[in-house]
């Protein structure tokens, strides 16, 4: 216990430093372009992103409209 205390001071002191030194860039979302291009490349049509931790229970109306995650609703 008494290393979370220890650590998580060192740690957030630092993170404080280099928030303060640190100048912000431009967002953008190119890091998912790349992502999705890389999914592309390796021939990986629809990869799981996450394991599935609650059952489905949408009905089929709600899954018609729902994000398909490749830019698509529907």
């Amino acid at each position: 216990l008494v290393d979370i205390f220890v650590f998580g001071r060192r740690a957030g002191a630092a993170a404080a430093v280099y928030a303060r030194e640190v100048r912000p860039g431009r967002l953008t979302l190119d890091h998912v372009r790349r992502f999705h291009r890389e999914l592309r490349e390796a021939g990986i049509d629809r990869p799981v992103t996450s394991p599935l931790l609650i059952p489905d229970y949408l009905d089929a109306g709600h899954k018609a409209r729902q994000y398909d995650g490749g830019g698509a609703i529907g």
